[in-house]
């Protein structure tokens, strides 16, 4: 599983709905309770299959050799299993944790799109579109199987994300090295008229030029802070966007920051 960028997250973390858990022939679903309308939260909702690593390694041809191995698969399932008892309880955080442990110790999609979920439950949206993308990719690679309800989830979630982000048109002095959030912007589509870049994916680290002066951002509501350098000259700006918002957004080292926006 790729390693989880720890860059600044948005201020506005979004509460995940309220759910309830039942299991059911080995599968433990959570169920969504009524939202409320107006809440930042609402919609918001987890699917976690409960699955014995034993069962996950006979679906998918994986055999147990050596005791190490077998020592890993434990303390995987143990993680696991920990990390669900904690989602149970909105401890999203926690959860987080347990399932990215339980991913370095032994890949699998399931796994990885129960990290994907507690990004979201989080507010971090980019971040849980790419881990939800992650788990998809490894299901079509063999890495671990999802159960089909949780292809339909990750494809539905990835539909729900993609309306919930800001998007934002950024212009930036020629040569100019971004950032945001401490983090470089990953480039999605380079070619696109304008490029499409992604807060929020990358780990921590110096900004760095765009494909073009005027790009186009897809970030997490919330507040943010854009970094930009040029000719040896810094500059911050913090701008806050709301949920399914279009804005633009000028970087130019000397001229003030005049972002406005619409909701899309």
């Amino acid at each position: 599983m790729r390693p989880r960028p720890a860059c600044g997250a948005a201020s506005l973390v979004f509460e995940s709905a309220r759910f309830r858990m039942r299991q059911e022939t080995g599968v433990l679903r959570a169920s969504r309770s009524r939202p409320r309308p107006g809440r930042a939260g609402d919609g918001v909702a987890v699917v976690l299959v409960w699955v014995s690593f034993a069962t996950m390694a006979a679906a998918d041809g994986a055999a147990v050799g050596a005791p190490a191995d077998a020592a890993h698969v434990a303390e995987a399932r143990e993680e696991f299993q920990r990390g669900a008892r904690l989602a149970s309880d909105s401890h999203w955080p926690e959860a987080l944790a347990a399932f990215e442990h339980s991913a370095k110790l032994r890949s699998h999609a399931v796994t990885t799109f129960n990290v994907g979920v507690c990004e979201r439950a989080m507010g971090h949206f980019t971040l849980a579109r790419s881990t939800l993308e992650h788990a998809l990719a490894e299901d079509t690679a063999a890495v671990g199987k999802l159960p089909d309800v949780l292809v339909d989830d990750a494809h539905r979630y990835i539909d729900e994300i993609d309306r919930a982000l800001a998007v934002v048109d950024v212009h930036t002095p020629p040569g100019a090295e971004i950032g945001v959030d401490g983090c470089p912007l990953l480039v999605r589509s380079p070619s696109a008229s304008p490029p499409v870049l992604v807060a929020g994916v990358l780990a921590p680290g110096r900004g760095a030029a765009p494909p073009a002066a005027l790009f186009r951002l897809l970030v997490d509501p919330g507040s943010h802070r854009f970094t930009v350098s040029v000719g040896g000259r810094e500059r911050s700006v913090v701008t806050e966007f709301a949920p399914a918002t279009r804005a633009h957004i000028d970087l130019g080292i000397d001229a003030p920051p005049a972002p406005t926006g619409t909701r899309r």
